[in-house]
């Protein structure tokens, strides 16, 4: 016995020194292969990390609700036919940056309101002169609101719509053309001024040379904004084209617990057969947590009435509107919020209500409208 355990002595040694040997290459292999996996992961972080990444950009908007009103005179759209479809949408927004100064930005949106037809809201290439000077050129935004930029986006609004007094008045929200903007950096806010120019044309209507500018401040909490614009207005039923004139002035106030904003606006055409309207509206809202209560008031009336004879005084309108919401924020990125509004033209005019979905006239009746709507960004 003792002369083959001498014997296997040798042989079970080398067997434990060649396994040891194949363990240590296997080893040594895991180990490279680790670190070429870490070397790889690292590449793709940098990579994940660098411009090249940043170069491009989605996001988009969502909205759903349902909607009806006590009568069919159509305002805001809304009638006694009960509107689910009418109140949804959907929004994608694209970014490229080609470099640190100069990207492509475009938007698309889908509406029920429009059996889900596609209409491309925003097409433009923006550049940056220098670090306060920026010009864009293409489809755009037509800045004649506070919140024109973020029209459709309920979850960015904290009424469930914006006001029709102010923001109905013009039935047109995009251009195409050229705007420059200029931002100057005060020690206590900023001040903003925009120069546009371009055209338009939706539905019956056509603006033609349009001229523009906007300026505005901010201490980011109070925020001052004026602006005026002119454009050569055609209607398809009319001839003759006729010079049009706006003018707006916003002031909004916002601490982070009450936001108090308004906006008064006036209109004026040349001709006869378009009237010349003023229209305001002023919204209270303070937040309570996820929750945001909010009211609104606003007005509006024509200020030509006297040019025009009995056959044309369907224009003439002297309408009011009141409004109850409140906003829940279910989640960072989705809101829910109920409204209320009750409007009536207190003259017994067709109260200057546009609508392909009702009758459009108001005369004679006051008209409630109730809302329901879901806002999500993403």
């Amino acid at each position: 016995m003792q002369k083959i355990s001498c014997t296997l002595t040798p042989l079970v040694t080398g067997l434990a020194l060649l396994a040891a040997s194949h363990s240590g290459i296997l080893l040594a292999a895991d180990e490279a292969r680790i670190n070429q996996l870490e070397q790889q992961l690292s590449n793709v972080q940098q990579q994940l990390a660098s411009p090249e990444a940043e170069r491009l950009r989605f996001n988009g908007f969502f909205s759903t609700g349902y909607s009806r009103a006590t009568n069919d005179a159509g305002y805001a759209g809304n009638t006694e036919r009960s509107a689910v479809e009418e109140n949804t949408l959907l929004g994608l927004q694209g970014r490229y940056n080609f470099s640190r100064d100069t990207s492509l930005t475009l938007q698309m949106v889908a509406r029920g309101s429009d059996d889900w037809s596609t209409d491309m809201e925003w097409a433009y290439l923006s550049h940056q002169l220098a670090p306060s000077l920026q010009v864009r050129a293409g489809k755009l935004r037509l800045p004649l609101f506070m919140h024109s930029d973020s029209l459709e986006v309920g979850y960015a609004q904290t009424a469930l719509r914006p006001n029709n007094e102010v923001y109905g008045g013009v039935p047109v929200s995009s251009y195409t053309g050229v705007d420059v903007n200029y931002n100057y950096f005060l020690p206590y806010g900023s001040t903003n001024v925009q120069a546009f120019t371009g055209h338009t044309e939706e539905g019956s209507f056509e603006f033609r040379n349009i001229f523009g500018g906007v300026a505005s401040w901010t201490d980011y909490i109070w925020t001052l904004r004026v602006n005026a614009a002119t454009a050569e207005v055609s209607v398809e039923s009319l001839a003759a084209s006729d010079r049009g004139n706006f003018f707006g002035v916003g002031l909004e106030y916002d601490d982070g617990l009450w936001q108090i904003t308004s906006e008064i606006t006036r209109i004026e055409v040349d001709s006869n057969m378009i009237a010349d309207r003023d229209a305001a509206y002023l919204t209270i809202a303070h937040r309570l947590g996820s929750f945001t209560p909010y009211a609104t008031a606003a007005w509006l009336e024509t200020q030509d009435d006297s040019n025009r004879d009995e056959t044309n005084n369907l224009l003439n309108i002297d309408r009011q509107s009141y409004s109850l919401g409140l906003r829940w924020d279910l989640l960072n990125s989705t809101s829910l919020t109920a409204d209320w509004t009750y409007v009536d033209e207190s003259s017994d005019q067709l109260g200057g209500v546009v609508s392909q979905f009702g009758t459009g006239s108001l005369a004679g009746s006051s008209s409630n409208i109730y809302s329901l709507r879901l806002d999500s960004v993403f």
